[in-house]
C-alpha cells in the first residue's frame, strides 16, 4: 500500500480550513476558490504529469469534521463497534473498527454485519461532510459485496460521494482488512443517504 501524501500548510497558505483533518490520498491536493469553498481534487497522472479533476464539491459547513465526530460520539451503536476516524475530508472519510469476539463468526474472522456497519458509516459520513450547517444523514439503501474474508486485523472503510444532491447523496464504501501482513479488499458498498434538514 502506498504511503498517504501529506500538505503542507505552509505551501499552501489558503488551505488553513483543512488543518487537522488528516492526510490526503497520494497525488491529490485540493484547490480552494473564492468565498463559495469549494474544493476541488485533481490527481497526477505518472504518465503525462497533468493533474486531472476528480471531484469538486462545494463546502457548505466549514465545522463538517468537528460537527461529525460530535455527532456519531452520540451513538452507542459507534461505541459498540469502537468505531473512530482516520480521515476526515470534503467528500471523502476513512473509519476504522478494531476485532473483538463478539462480531466474529469464527475465531479471527469478522462476520458480515460489521463489514456492513463500517461501510455504510463511511459512506454516509462522507456525504455528511458536504451538507449544510445544521443537517443530518440518514441511510436509505444499502449495496454490499462481499469479494474476499475479513480477518482479525482491523476494518478500515473509506467512503467517498459520488453524487451530491439536493434530497439524496449517493456515496461509494471500499472496505480493506488487515491480516498482520498487509491489507486487502473485502467489501465494497454503494450507499444512498437522506440529506436532511434542521427540525
Amino acid at each position: 500500500m502506498p504511503a498517504k501524501a501529506t500538505i503542507s500548510v505552509e505551501t499552501l497558505p489558503c488551505i488553513d480550513r483543512f488543518r487537522g483533518h488528516g492526510p490526503l490520498l497520494p497525488g491529490h491536493r485540493p484547490r480552494l476558490h473564492g468565498r463559495r469553498r469549494t474544493v476541488l481534487l485533481t490527481h497526477s497522472d505518472a504518465r503525462t504529469g497533468m493533474n486531472t479533476p476528480v471531484r469538486k464539491f462545494q463546502i457548505r459547513n466549514p465545522r463538517f469534521a468537528e460537527d461529525l465526530q460530535s455527532g456519531l460520539a452520540t451513538m452507542p451503536i459507534v461505541h459498540a463497534l469502537g468505531l473512530r476516524f482516520v480521515r476526515i475530508e470534503p467528500g471523502e472519510v476513512e473509519v476504522e473498527m478494531p476485532f473483538a469476539d463478539q462480531w466474529s463468526f469464527r475465531p479471527g474472522q469478522f462476520q458480515a454485519t460489521p463489514m456492513f456497519a463500517v461501510a455504510d458509516f463511511a459512506a454516509v459520513c462522507a456525504a455528511g461532510t458536504l451538507i449544510p450547517e445544521g443537517w443530518s444523514m440518514s441511510t436509505v439503501d444499502v449495496t454490499l459485496k462481499i469479494v474476499g474474508p475479513a480477518m482479525a486485523g482491523p476494518l478500515r472503510a473509506v467512503g467517498r460521494v459520488l453524487k451530491s444532491g439536493k434530497l439524496l447523496t449517493v456515496s461509494e464504501a471500499s472496505v480493506y482488512a488487515f491480516d498482520g501482513r498487509g491489507e486487502s479488499l473485502c467489501a465494497t458498498a454503494l450507499v444512498s443517504g437522506r440529506n436532511l434538514p434542521p427540525a
